[in-house]
């Protein structure tokens, strides 16, 4: 059986405020599962959140620190949405940077899905993914990498290069 499609103005709107509809259902629904993981895994920890609409971000206080989650779905493909956790881990040693600077390249390769970028004076570590199959279990594994990073890269990092990690 062959089954032809017509299209028309009011189909189109349809099938766009329906995408829409499904974006935001995503949203909530990754949304959703965020909290859980944070309800389960950080009970005690009182943490911030925003909601611009397109970008939802949880700031949650680990020791000294604040990890960073944004959510964030594109209104015209539910697919096309990206999390990540963050965190800013330290400042910037004094010159020479380049041994400093290669090290967070060697780090960078001990941790996929994760990686060291400076910002300003900075050194941010960020695991970030499509949002597409996401679950909790994904969602653990972004959470531990991060604490991962903080609790084991960083201190050797700071033994290293001799200079003091930033409270945030």
């Amino acid at each position: 059986m062959i089954r032809l499609l017509r299209f028309n103005k009011k189909e189109e709107t349809n099938t766009a405020g329906t995408a829409e509809q499904m974006a935001a259902d995503n949203l909530e629904k990754y949304t959703q599962m965020i909290q859980e993981f944070l309800k389960e895994h950080r009970p005690d920890a009182a943490h911030e959140y925003t909601d611009t609409g397109k970008l939802r971000q949880w700031r949650v206080p680990v020791g000294k620190k604040t990890m960073f989650i944004n959510l964030s779905v594109e209104p015209d493909d539910e697919r096309l949405g990206l999390i990540s956790v963050s965190a800013c881990m330290m400042r910037l040693p004094s010159p020479p940077l380049l041994p400093f600077y290669r090290h967070l390249l060697e780090a960078n390769c001990q941790f996929p899905g994760a990686a060291f970028g400076i910002c300003e004076n900075e050194v941010w570590a960020s695991s970030s993914r499509c949002i597409q199959g996401l679950n909790p279990p994904a969602i653990k594994e972004m959470w531990n990498s991060m604490v991962t990073i903080n609790n084991h890269v960083v201190p050797t990092l700071l033994d290293e290069f001799q200079f003091g990690a930033i409270p945030r």
